[in-house]
């Protein structure tokens, strides 16, 4: 999910397998990933704690450190960031008429295609998740897409670290609480379970409607 190694030619594979790709980089949580994928991880967790503890009606804590309303928001920074550094792009393309030159739309009406969608979206999203690879054909070696993409992968590499460093200088001042039986075990198959479907959950609202206009609407087409 955050190396750009390719053996294939991402735009001739399955819809399907598209989509496998894109989550792999919209959740940037793959254990042993290159760049932020642990951290972000971390940082899933850190939510998934604080949602369990409201939810049962205890103060959150993880590794036995209260969970406060700063690290809450540090954490929404990071998780904001990066589908704001996705498709704030994307939408910028399409406002100022740059889709047409970049991705040689054709039809009568100049149209994009679903698939030419997904090679605009996968670009900016492989920029943002310290990927690097490409989907397809497009002519990004312009001053606009030069600048935007340096900014994405700025935004893309540093803010994720920003509001790590923060959330570990936070817990660095909490006071250690002494684990008991409501305490939420961050080891069990449940958690890992609850936070799985939480990555989906989360993952889904911030980009089904992107995934819906690309490669979702290939399927079966």
């Amino acid at each position: 999910a955050n190396v750009g190694a390719q053996e294939m030619a991402l735009g001739s594979i399955t819809p399907g397998a598209q989509m496998v790709s894109f989550f792999g980089m919209f959740t940037q949580s793959t254990p042993g990933g290159v760049g932020t994928g642990f951290g972000v991880l971390l940082v899933f967790s850190l939510v998934a704690v604080f949602i369990g503890g409201l939810m049962v009606g205890r103060t959150p804590e993880y590794l036995g450190k209260r969970v406060g309303k700063g690290q809450m928001r540090w954490s929404a920074f990071l998780l904001i960031s990066h589908p704001a550094a996705i498709l704030v792009p994307v939408v910028v393309v399409f406002l100022a008429g740059l889709s047409i030159p970049a991705l040689g739309a054709a039809g009568p009406n100049l149209q994009v295609n679903a698939h030419q969608f997904s090679i605009l979206l996968y670009e900016f999203t492989s920029e943002s998740a310290n990927n690097g690879s490409a989907m397809g054909p497009i002519n990004d070696n312009t001053v606009f897409f030069n600048l935007a993409g340096s900014t994405v992968m700025l935004v893309g590499r540093f803010f994720p670290m920003i509001a790590m460093l923060a959330i570990g200088s936070l817990f660095s001042r909490e006071e250690p609480i002494p684990a008991s039986a409501g305490t939420l075990q961050t080891n069990s198959f449940t958690f890992t379970l609850y936070l799985t479907l939480l990555l989906i959950i989360i993952s889904g609202l911030l980009f089904l409607p992107v995934i819906a206009l690309g490669p979702l609407s290939q399927v079966g087409g």
